[in-house]
């Protein structure tokens, strides 16, 4: 399950971003997501709301665009 793994460093980067801004709370995330990466974004979602618990985070919509194969 990757899926934790890509949801850990995109609330790294989410975390980070609102620091240098100094935003006290985030409420969404977008992220892109390719077909082919095999990413669920079900359990992508699922994992980045366990992971932004007691954070700035916390009850922030994460938005999981997929976008289509380019050959």
């Amino acid at each position: 399950m990757h899926e934790f793994s890509i949801a850990q460093s995109i609330c790294d980067v989410a975390l980070e971003e609102a620091r240098s801004h100094g935003a006290l709370r985030i409420r969404s995330v977008t992220c892109r997501v390719g077909l082919l990466r095999g990413i669920v974004p079900e359990l992508l979602e699922t994992a980045f709301e366990l992971l932004s618990d007691d954070t700035p985070l916390q009850g922030a919509c994460l938005v999981v665009e997929t976008e289509g194969a380019q050959v």
